[in-house]
Parts: C-alpha cells; sequence; structure tokens
C-alpha cells in the first residue's frame, strides 16, 4: 500500500509499483483462468519467481537512493526486509486465490 500512496511522483515508486503489478498480474491469469494449486505453483515458478527475484536485486540497488523518511524509502525497508518471506508465501500453493482484489 505505501507504493501506491508514494507512486504518483514517480522515479523509485513508480518502478516499485510497476514490478508489483507485473507480479499480480500472473496471479490474475491464474485466477482467471481457473488453475488449481499446482498449475498456479507452477505458473509462479515459472513467471513470477523471476520477477521477484529481479525486484530483490533492484531493492538492493535502490534501498539508499529513497530520502530517508520519505514513504518511498519506507517502502523500499519493508519490502527488503520481507522478501524471503513474501516470495515463499507468494510461490507456495494454496487451494484458492488469496487476492481479495480480483473479480469472484
Amino acid at each position: 500500500m505505501r507504493f501506491m500512496k508514494s507512486s504518483s511522483g514517480g522515479g523509485l515508486a513508480k518502478q516499485g509499483f510497476e514490478m508489483i503489478q507485473r507480479i499480480y498480474r500472473i496471479k490474475r491469469e491464474a485466477f482467471m483462468r481457473e488453475f488449481g494449486p499446482d498449475e498456479r505453483k507452477q505458473l509462479r515458478n515459472e513467471k513470477a519467481r523471476p520477477l521477484w527475484e529481479e525486484m530483490r536485486q533492484w531493492l538492493g540497488r535502490s534501498i539508499g537512493q529513497a530520502p530517508p523518511g520519505s514513504l518511498t524509502s519506507k517502502a523500499l525497508g519493508a519490502i527488503s526486509t520481507s522478501s524471503s518471506r513474501l516470495l515463499t508465501a507468494y510461490t507456495t500453493p494454496t487451494r484458492r486465490p488469496q487476492c481479495d482484489s480480483l473479480p469472484r
């Protein structure tokens, strides 16, 4: 949510927000195609895992560029400290999609 608030100015926030959008497009694809848990896991591992790795590398390069105390700095820090946990949770199969923003 922090990226949404800070992405209007562009720069790092916009780049981060666009990466997150690319990851969620994959989740939406699985939802719209009504994939089961194993199919979702395969799709995420094939398409989303490389995007997560790209984002982790980008975080490493970008984290010191945001002004200290800014929304962008806070968002980068939050994602950086939890990126391994987020990747594990995202690529673990579930019985049903966990995204509340997708149409039912």
